[in-house]
């Protein structure tokens, strides 16, 4: 068993956005939409397969090894998210 001590910092809610039609926050929302929206049935299928694929890898991390993966994956998204960067 790991001896690791992860600190907590204090959460911080995030602005609350209106989603206005014509604003920048919906103007993006239906961008990313429309791209997505595009994936098939194939595509479905190879994303299922890949998730499947690497399932046993994942278990095999350690809790501590996969908290630090999604808190550098979360402090990559602040950091280039384009509306927090614009609307913040």
């Amino acid at each position: 068993m790991s001896n690791f001590c992860m600190p907590i910092t204090e959460p911080k809610n995030e602005p609350v956005k209106d989603y206005l039609p014509g604003s920048e926050e919906i103007n993006l929302l239906n961008t990313v939409l429309a791209v997505y929206h595009q994936a098939g049935p194939k595509e479905v299928a190879m994303a299922i397969e890949a998730a499947m694929d690497s399932k046993q890898a994942w278990m095999d991390f350690e809790w501590s090894q996969r908290a630090s993966i999604f808190l550098k994956m979360a402090a990559k998204t602040m950091s280039s998210c384009t509306i927090r960067q614009t609307l913040t």
